[in-house]
């Protein structure tokens, strides 16, 4: 695993990171939006930091529009692919 080390803005959301078991676990602490609409994920990226695997979410409501950001420790459950997928040909 690649070693990033967080810094600024980076280093308060991982110090913010919520752990969880599972992706159902994510969904049950985002909840459901203020107006009532669900959430649906906008953005994502999965990031490995100092032996940990972060889920960081950007997830928006179809029904008003607000977005929100999130940041999962998924270590307990998250696989790394052996192999990386490309859209490249050889």
């Amino acid at each position: 695993m690649d070693r990033v080390v967080p810094s600024g803005s980076e280093a308060q959301l991982v110090s913010k990171a919520v752990p969880v078991p599972s992706i159902d676990a994510e969904d049950d602490f985002l909840g459901t939006c203020a107006c009532g609409g669900r959430w649906s994920v906008r953005a994502e990226d999965v990031t490995p930091i100092h032996d940990h695997w972060y889920d960081a979410l950007v997830v928006g409501c179809p029904c008003c529009g607000r977005c929100r950001r999130a940041i999962f420790d998924v270590t307990s459950f998250f696989s790394p692919p052996t192999s990386a997928w490309s859209r490249v040909t050889r």
